[in-house]
């Protein structure tokens, strides 16, 4: 267990805890939160983590729309818990609607 906080204390990026952190942060007496409850604390997040201010909003919530959704497929079907994407396999967002164009900027 100490090497694995001394290799998360060397990294960065908090999101590399992940993988000590997320065993203990939601007890097992209280519900998982939902759509709304995550929806919500990405304002916190975006406080948090200035760079998340770049992205728009909706993108965000569509991802975490898709997390909602495996997570309940997860608790529904029984197929298994959740896998994160690694780096470059997540291939495509979905903008529900801007006003410039996303890939020349006007």
């Amino acid at each position: 267990m100490r090497e694995r906080k001394e290799w998360i204390n060397s990294r960065k990026s908090k999101v590399n805890a992940c993988s000590l952190h997320s065993e203990y942060i939601i007890p097992a007496d209280q519900p998982f939160p939902d759509y709304y409850k995550q929806k919500k604390a990405l304002t916190q997040a975006k406080k948090e983590y200035p760079s998340l201010k770049r992205v728009q909003s909706q993108v965000l919530q569509e991802v975490i729309g898709r997390l909602d959704k495996a997570f309940n497929f997860f608790w529904k079907r029984s197929f298994g818990f959740p896998r994160f994407k690694k780096y470059g396999q997540y291939r495509s967002i979905n903008f529900p609607q801007f006003k410039d164009n996303p890939i020349t900027g006007y």
